[in-house]
């Protein structure tokens, strides 16, 4: 025996002028939700697409370790990048990083705390979508001896 939903039509209205049938449910409500969805996936993969590329720029920067306060060593970092680019450098005070284009290299570059009076200066360059370690030691290069004026 197969059993089925039986509909009544003798169920009263409930709303005078509907008939006792079923509702249909809209279509906007799960267009919210499947947008309310697709949105949260679309969150997670610009999250992990930040993981991939935080990942990657640890792996392929060049690495210097100064013993100078962090902000002695970010403010000649300002001042360094601003000679070497033709153009104008994308300066993050909070994250102390800095992006331009030095020479068509794309260059990134962080300051951080690493110890008390010491400093870690992580530099990448991109050229060609490749990454260069000798145009990134270059840079490192100069501003320790910028640092050193």
């Amino acid at each position: 025996m197969i059993l089925q939903p039986v509909l009544s039509e003798a169920v009263a209205p409930s709303h005078p002028g509907r008939t006792g049938r079923p509702r249909r449910v809209g279509w906007l409500p799960l267009l919210l939700c499947g947008a309310a969805l697709l949105s949260g996936c679309v969150v997670a993969a610009v999250g992990l697409t930040a993981a991939v590329v935080s990942n990657e720029f640890t792996h392929n920067a060049e690495l210097a370790f100064m013993h100078e306060d962090h902000r002695v060593v970010w403010d000649q970092v300002k001042r360094t990048l601003n000679e070497m680019a033709p153009e104008p450098v994308e300066i993050d005070d909070e994250l102390q990083a800095a992006r331009c284009v030095i020479k068509s290299a794309a260059v990134t570059v962080y300051v951080e705390i690493f110890d008390v009076g010491e400093t870690k200066l992580s530099v990448t360059a991109r050229k060609y979508g490749f990454y260069n370690s000798k145009s990134a030691k270059s840079i490192i290069t100069r501003i320790k001896r910028d640092l050193g004026r």
